[in-house]
C-alpha cells in the first residue's frame, strides 16, 4: 500500500499534498501516523522537499473499511499507474445501492486485487444503470482527491451519443433548462424553473427516417440530465423507459472524457469509437 512520488519542485510537504486537493484532514492523518517519508525519514508538513526528491506514502491508514469484490469480468480500454477507464455494460449498477454488491466497482477492485493491489479504487463519477460507456477510477487516494477536486468543479469534460426519436431543429445549439425532482413520481426529474442549472450541448451527427444519432456534452452534471433535456423536446432517448419511449435497451453512450491527469498535471482526452449499433441511417 506504499506509493512512491518523484517531487517536481521545492515546495514544504503540506504543498505537495495541496497541490492533489487532499483533505486536510487525511493530509493530517499521513502525517501524524508517521506514513509519510523522505529519503527514509518521517516527515511533517513543514517538510521542505525538492525536486527529485521521493515522496514515499503509505497510505493503509487511510483505508477505513474493506470494499467489496465481484468475481467479473470488465473492459479495462486505458490504465496506468494513477487511473483505470472502464466501458461499462449496460444493466449495471457503478457503485452500491443499497445491499447490490454485484457493481462495476466491485469488478473493478477484483481486477485490481489480481494484479497485487490492496489499495481499493474508486469511481469519479457515475452512469446511470442503463447507460453504457466510459466511466473513470481513481487508483490512490492522492488520485482521487485531485480527480474528486476536478468533477467537483465542473472541471471533467463528459461527451456522450444517443440515438433519440426524430430530428432536433435546430440541429445543434445548447439547452440551459434548470432540472429539479418530480414531486409525483419518484426517482424522476423535469425540468423546473426552481430547479438546479442544467445545461447540455447537443449536435446531430446522423438522421434517419424516424431516428437520429446525436452528440452531447453535459456542462453541468445533473441526474438524468440529457434524459430529461431531451424528453422535454420530444426528442425522448430510443429505450428511455422512464422519459417516453419504450423500445429496446436505453440508447446512452458515454463515449469521451477530458481532465488533467493527476500525474501528469496535463490534459487527459479518451474517446471510444461509438458502438456499431448506435449507428443510424435513412433506411432507418
Amino acid at each position: 500500500m506504499t506509493k512512491t512520488i518523484v517531487n517536481n519542485k521545492e515546495q514544504t510537504i503540506k504543498d505537495f499534498f495541496e497541490e492533489y486537493k487532499m483533505a486536510k484532514a487525511k493530509i493530517y492523518k499521513l502525517l501524524v501516523t508517521k506514513s509519510v517519508s523522505v529519503r527514509g525519514i518521517a516527515v511533517n508538513e513543514t517538510t521542505k522537499i525538492y525536486p527529485q526528491d521521493e515522496v514515499m506514502i503509505n497510505f493503509e491508514v487511510l483505508i477505513d473499511k474493506t470494499e467489496p469484490i465481484w468475481h467479473q469480468n470488465i473492459e479495462v480500454v486505458y490504465e496506468d499507474e494513477e487511473i483505470l477507464l472502464v466501458n461499462k455494460p449496460e444493466g449495471m449498477l457503478v457503485h452500491a445501492d443499497g445491499g447490490e454488491t454485484k457493481t462495476l466497482t466491485a469488478a473493478v477492485n477484483f481486477y485490481i486485487q489480481r494484479q497485487g493491489s490492496l489499495l481499493p479504487a474508486y469511481c469519479i463519477h457515475r452512469l446511470d444503470y442503463d447507460t453504457s460507456g466510459l466511466v473513470l477510477f481513481g487508483k490512490n487516494p492522492l488520485a482521487l482527491a485531485y480527480l474528486s477536486f476536478q468533477m467537483e468543479n465542473k472541471q471533467i469534460l463528459k461527451k456522450y451519443v444517443a440515438v433519440v426519436t426524430g430530428v432536433f431543429n435546430p440541429l445543434e445549439g445548447t439547452i440551459d433548462l434548470n432540472i429539479g425532482r418530480n414531486r409525483h413520481v419518484n426517482n424522476r426529474y423535469r425540468v423546473s424553473p426552481k430547479g438546479k442549472t442544467a445545461i447540455t450541448k447537443y449536435q446531430t451527427l446522423q438522421i434517419g427516417k424516424q431516428k437520429s444519432l446525436v452528440a452531447a456534452e453535459i456542462m453541468t452534471g445533473r441526474t438524468h440530465q440529457i434524459r430529461v433535456h431531451f424528453s422535454y423536446f420530444h426528442h425522448p432517448i430510443i429505450g428511455d423507459k422512464i422519459y417516453g419511449s419504450t423500445q429496446g435497451k436505453l440508447m446512452l453512450f458515454s463515449q469521451a472524457l477530458q481532465f488533467i491527469h493527476p500525474q501528469t498535471k496535463q490534459m487527459f482526452y479518451y474517446e471510444l469509437n461509438i458502438p456499431k449499433d448506435f449507428m443510424v441511417s435513412n433506411n432507418g
